[in-house]
């Protein structure tokens, strides 16, 4: 290594230490989650698209370099290996993610707290400590956008959304794709298969593989066209959403459409929250108060409000985020978080746990970010 990039690479891991010593002096305690990873905890949580993404490791491709903590940190949670029945930790160290120009190791440093009930305040104070620690890494000033996952799913729930359906329109808009072109459109002369599409529609991926497996035995029918039951299952999918898609009708549709549009000053978008309610006549009060009271805490922790971007179509591709989140963006290179954070109740439950386990948590990157979206 010469001069110039053992210069750099000492910087950097200053940085990662100003920003690490922000998080243990308010109280959260380091911890240190396993370099190598089971794969299958990543690509069952996320899909299977997140596996060209991996850095797999062995001939199997069993394992995996970590590419994130947050999976990690909630594992080693879940075994004992934290304090319970509250954890509150942080971290710096590597991930490792494979890009289209190859594999990349990149630093992260960050913190998550796991098991707290007030979870306003908690979410509040995250995104206050992971900007301060950005600043103390040496990011200047940055654009904070904030979303909130559990309003799309109530809406969805509440218009009475299939939730095989409800879950391609909440990856669609974390994609960045308009409503119209996530909902998908019937194809002409294809037989219909009602009774069959409906019961697919009420169950989720697993459940609709193992209803094809056993109909498929019990008719005593093979696959045939060299096509795995794996393939015949995914458009038997397909086509139940797209037969829930057109019973939405024009005015959920509309209803989705309008609430996906809202979106600029928090407190602004707070008023257009209650008033898409009232017109819609859905019961978004709980969701509302929420996103209120969260504001409020994040004013009273001495951030500017007015100068952070809330929108309802703000979401992650990872279906376990089931609340607040955030991101937030240097000016000069708006495209890509170099904070990014949010609440995860519902991945101790994906992970084997009994219930939900209230926990949020954010990273940062230390140096450039990969060109790989955010940061969690």
């Amino acid at each position: 290594m010469d001069n110039d990039a053992s210069a750099g690479l000492t910087s950097l891991i200053d940085a990662g230490r100003r920003a690490l010593a922000r998080f243990e002096a308010a109280g959260y305690r380091r911890c240190e989650p396993a370099a190598l990873q089971p794969t299958a905890a990543f690509v069952d949580l996320v899909g299977e698209e997140l596996k060209t993404r991996l850095l797999l490791t062995g001939d199997s491709g069993e394992f995996c370099l970590r590419p994130e903590f947050t999976i990690p940190v909630c594992m080693d949670f879940l075994a004992g290996r934290l304090d319970a029945p509250l954890a509150q930790v942080c971290y710096f160290g590597s991930v490792f993610r494979v890009s289209p120009e190859g594999p990349t190791e990149s630093r992260q440093v960050g913190l998550e707290s796991l098991g707290r009930g007030d979870l306003e305040a908690t979410d509040a104070e995250i995104l206050g400590l992971a900007l301060e620690a950005a600043q103390l890494s040496g990011r200047g000033a940055l654009k904070v956008h904030l979303g909130d996952a559990q309003l799309l799913n109530d809406v969805l729930r509440l218009l009475g959304v299939q939730p095989r359906l409800s879950r391609r329109i909440r990856r669609g808009v974390a994609g960045g794709h308009a409503l119209a072109d996530v909902l998908p459109t019937a194809r002409v002369g294809e037989p219909d298969h009602g009774g069959v599409l409906a019961a697919l529609s009420k169950t989720d991926h697993d459940g609709a593989k193992s209803l094809v497996r056993d109909l498929l035995a019990i008719s005593g029918i093979k696959p045939l066209g060299g096509r795995s039951i794996d393939e015949i299952s995914e458009r038997l999918l397909a086509k139940s959403e797209q037969g829930a898609a057109e019973d939405l009708g024009p005015e959920r549709r509309a209803a989705l459409e309008t609430f996906l549009a809202i979106r600029g000053d928090p407190d602004a978008c707070v008023a257009d929250l209650r008033d898409f309610a009232k017109r819609a006549r859905l019961a978004l009060a709980p969701a509302i108060e929420r996103l209120e009271s969260r504001i409020g805490f994040i004013a009273a922790r001495g951030m500017d409000v007015g100068k952070m971007d809330f929108a309802t179509s703000f979401l992650r591709l990872y279906d376990y985020y089931s609340g607040f989140l955030f991101d937030a963006v240097e000016p000069r290179a708006p495209a890509v978080a170099v904070v990014g954070g949010g609440r995860y109740d519902a991945l101790a439950r994906s992970l084997g746990a009994n219930a939900d386990v209230p926990a949020v948590g954010a990273a940062l990157w230390i140096g450039d970010p990969p060109d790989l979206g955010s940061a969690k």
